[in-house]
């Protein structure tokens, strides 16, 4: 009898504990420091304070990692030691200064991803800043139209493998399958949590030939990614006050200050220097050079971002030569040049060029009325 009160009263430990952990909570700069060492914060006009992390050029959000099955539907568990947040809360959207970037959120889910299914292959794309969280559906604010470079596309039979990244086809086809496939997102609630129910599971034994494993989620103490534990997974997932942060980011305190210019090697960590003075961009401006940048500047989106402005780089201009240096000749040169040729068939002297004519330095009169020394 006292065995089964102390194995109730550790179970009720247990679950007093899981449930304080689930009502933790945080606030917006517990992510800032978070993920500082994994990246840099930066401003943007459109959502304040993101994070760019540093990554691979070409790298895409939802690609390092593989999905499991739990009590809330299809999770993403991620091989980057920063996805515990960045693909469980907030938003993804690609910034064309800094890149992939993403804006914190409040909301725990398996994944803030779209669907797509069909004919043979399986796509998902982060969700962009436009879509939020209602409590029971999202909700977009806005057109959406997410950029079909946004998607990662595998073969459906791959669906399940633990690195999907081997998988997954280049991006360049992605326009195709867009059009072959089918839009299947499906956020529900379950529990008062966020639920992902876009791909039936008995659908994803059926063309992936395996059981799918399901398990139960259990919340964790340890800032890291979910991780199966048996018929378990753990997940660390405090709950985020929409109270203002105490602390921004390290970073985007000296951006508030001036804007950024932003400078990177290929592979390199992003540099953010401030730009020169604002009173020089008054200066009056050199004249442009050859091969320069003369055009005004072309304005690129990517689908479903805002408009940038930036130079092109692949427009090449070359300032109009004076027209002094013109070859083309004037009408009465054409007139002087018909009268020489007839008088050549003619028989006569061909005339000295009017060039010739001024070559010749004409004879000048002795100052005294006599003739030139010489002569």
């Amino acid at each position: 009898m006292r065995i089964r009160a102390l194995l109730l009263l550790l179970a009720l430990v247990v679950a007093g504990a899981t449930v304080a952990q689930a009502q933790t909570r945080v606030n917006l700069s517990f992510f800032y420091d978070s993920l500082t060492p994994y990246g840099d914060w930066v401003v943007s006009a459109n959502y304040g304070n993101v994070f760019r992390p540093h990554v691979a050029v070409g790298w895409r959000p939802y690609v390092a990692g593989h999905w499991a099955y739990c009590d809330y539907g299809w999770t993403w568990i991620s091989d980057e030691d920063w996805g515990w947040a960045t693909y469980h809360y907030g938003r993804w959207y690609y910034d064309p200064v800094y890149g992939w970037c993403w804006v914190p959120g409040y909301d725990w889910a398996p994944a803030w991803v779209d669907w797509q299914w069909g004919d043979g292959w399986i796509g998902w794309a982060p969700l962009p800043p436009q879509v939020g969280w209602t409590g029971f559906g999202l909700s977009v604010g806005g057109q959406l139209n997410i950029a079909p470079a946004a998607f990662v596309f595998v073969p459906e039979r791959s669906f399940l493998e633990p690195r999907l990244r081997y998988r997954v086809i280049d991006p360049a086809r992605n326009a195709v399958l867009l059009r072959s496939t089918r839009n299947v997102t499906r956020y529900a609630v379950v529990n008062r949590t966020v639920a992902v129910r876009s791909l039936p599971v008995d659908q994803v034994q059926r063309f992936t030939g395996r059981a799918v494993p399901r398990y139960q989620v259990v919340s964790s103490t340890v800032r890291a990614n979910p991780r199966v534990q048996g018929n378990r997974l753990l997940v660390y997932r405090p709950q985020v006050s929409r109270s203002r942060p105490t602390h921004p980011p390290a970073l985007s305190r000296r951006l508030n200050a001036r804007p950024a210019a932003v400078t990177r090697m290929r592979g390199q960590p992003l540099v953010v220097t401030s730009r020169p003075a604002a009173h020089r961009a008054f200066a009056p401006s050199p004249p442009a050079r050859r091969n320069e940048i003369a055009r005004p500047s072309a304005v690129r989106r990517m689908q479903g971002q805002p408009h940038v402005v930036i130079s092109h780089p692949a427009i090449r201009h070359e300032m109009a030569r004076p027209a002094a240096v013109t070859r083309r000749q004037s009408p009465a040169h054409v007139v002087e040049r018909h009268q020489a040729s007839r008088a050549v068939a003619a028989g006569g002297a061909r005339p000295a060029s009017p060039k010739a004519a001024r070559r010749v330095p004409a004879k000048r009169a002795h100052p005294h009325g006599g003739k030139p020394p010489g002569d």
